[in-house]
């Protein structure tokens, strides 16, 4: 949960919890020396540098960027990732591996007291980042848009502009007018004026407690808004009324982009075994060597 007076980096540190930053506003020089040690000791620099280098007056836009996020297009007047339209991008994605990094090599090497210090400051990026996005970039979202039951009027639209919604026409045969006529009330569409801009189609298992997500897209142009969010979320809330337990969805191990949004957007857990590439899947989940992500949720 953010705080108000909270100082927040493009990356997403927290600069008001940073020990450097809150020393060096102290003029505190005894701590100053104590982290240029612990510095040092966690391979941040060559050798233990005299107090006056370590202090720090806070991450800007104005200052250089060892993640080179401050010169990012994207950005635009956003004050950090977090209010950005597309986050997360692979940019963003690439300084949250290399915190995961740094805070498994910090783990190995420092007392609790010495991490504890750090955790807010470093290494939750991802958590407050998504917060931010959320509160602004999703908001706008929920306030400018509605969900809307799918009509065959929807699905023939959504079937003739498939290529706007997936870059290719590689999903049609998964598409199916029974998605509307048998499980028209758990098929939904987002719709500019008369536009569909986006859809789900889901249905509830036969077989278990569990919400099934069978497709969701969004037109290229109006994706990182929040609207797979909102239709997730909307999709779960039906689905708790109905005392389901959980929400499901499955995707190619090559679909990078729904690994990503399910992963990290709608928190959901991948079964199965890493693959080479190390992500998780399903073998044979499809049919004979035809592996699966499979992500779940409890709800």
């Amino acid at each position: 949960m953010l705080n108000n007076d909270e100082i927040i980096s493009v990356c997403g540190d927290v600069c008001s919890e940073c020990p450097r930053f809150t020393a060096t506003k102290a003029n505190n020089e005894e701590k100053l020396k104590e982290l240029a040690l612990l510095w040092f000791k966690l391979g941040f620099r060559d050798s233990v540098v005299e107090p006056g280098q370590m202090k720090c007056k806070g991450c800007s836009k104005d200052k250089p960027c060892g993640y080179d996020l401050t010169t990012c297009e994207q950005l635009g007047n956003g004050k950090n990732c977090g209010e950005c339209l597309v986050f997360p991008c692979e940019k963003i994605e690439a300084v949250f591996r290399r915190t995961e990094r740094i805070k498994t090599s910090c783990l190995s090497k420092c007392d609790k007291h010495e991490y504890d210090q750090m955790k807010r400051a470093f290494f939750m990026k991802r958590e407050i980042l998504t917060e931010i996005n959320n509160k602004v970039v999703r908001k706008e979202a929920k306030d400018s848009y509605r969900i809307e039951r799918c009509t065959m009027n929807d699905y023939n639209q959504i079937i003739k502009d498939i290529c706007d919604f997936w870059g290719s026409d590689r999903t049609l045969h998964i598409h199916n007018p029974y998605l509307v006529h048998e499980f028209g009330n758990t098929a939904f569409v987002i719709k500019e004026r008369e536009k569909v801009i986006a859809y789900m189609f889901g249905f509830f298992s036969q077989t278990e407690s569990c919400a099934y997500v069978h497709l969701l897209a969004v037109r290229e142009q109006y994706q990182r808004k929040g609207l797979g969010e909102m239709l997730y979320n909307h999709f779960i809330e039906i689905a708790r009324s109905k005392n389901i337990k959980k929400i499901k969805a499955i995707t190619k191990p090559i679909n990078k982009k729904s690994v990503n949004f399910h992963k990290n957007r709608m928190g959901m857990t991948l079964l199965g075994k890493p693959n080479e590439e190390g992500i998780n899947v399903v073998e044979d989940y499809s049919g004979e060597n035809e592996d699966r992500v499979v992500f779940e949720r409890k709800i």
